[in-house]
């Protein structure tokens, strides 16, 4: 079971957007916090970030297998059987909580279960409801500011000062992001 993660986010996670990307919102994390000159906090943030990251990451990639049947049938979320997935997300969700529970109490746990409450609730109830413009760039991207709330809550307190530009910057450089990664993918497909 291991190898298949290791397969997945060999596949859909490369280090060379994801490291950047968890760099980001672990220093907007930590300057939330404002604890810039903590070892602990950068060690906090980033571990938690990168647990979050993965399981959503994960997460939506299995609730888009149908579709990614027709769109993207060579990934292996789409070509394996999706059980040791499921599995995984689970174990990294408990991990999440685990570390938010150690690292900033009960609190920082509470914004973790909020957290994923609310993605659950979003593709079973919201997804099928809005347009596949608004679920990609409103619905799915608002995680990130969330997983920048949540960590910046483990190892400070959240400053509403800085958690509303911190909250903004990973907004808007995941729909930057998004934005090129969907024009490069059209055009590949039209080329």
């Amino acid at each position: 079971m291991r190898a298949t993660l290791g397969a997945y986010v060999r596949e859909r996670m490369p280090v060379a957007i994801f490291g950047p990307a968890i760099a980001l919102l672990t220093l907007a994390a930590v300057w939330t916090a404002g604890s810039a000159d903590s070892l602990r906090a950068w060690t906090m943030c980033g571990g938690l970030i990168a647990l979050m990251v993965l399981q959503f990451r994960l997460w939506d990639d299995v609730e888009d297998r149908e579709r990614d049947r027709t769109d993207h049938p060579d990934r292996l979320v789409v070509r394996t059987d999706a059980a040791p997935f499921r599995i995984w997300i689970a174990a990294l969700a408990s991990f999440s909580l685990l570390a938010s529970l150690l690292a900033g109490g009960v609190g920082t746990f509470v914004g973790v279960v909020a957290l994923n409450t609310a993605a659950l609730a979003a593709y079973r109830a919201v997804r099928r409801q809005v347009a596949p413009v608004v679920w990609r760039f409103v619905i799915l991207l608002a995680k990130y500011p969330a997983f920048v709330a949540v960590a910046a809550s483990a190892v400070g307190d959240l400053r509403a000062d800085r958690a509303v530009p911190a909250a903004a910057l990973a907004y808007l450089s995941a729909c930057i992001y998004e934005a090129v990664h969907t024009r490069v993918a059209t055009a590949g497909v039209h080329s």
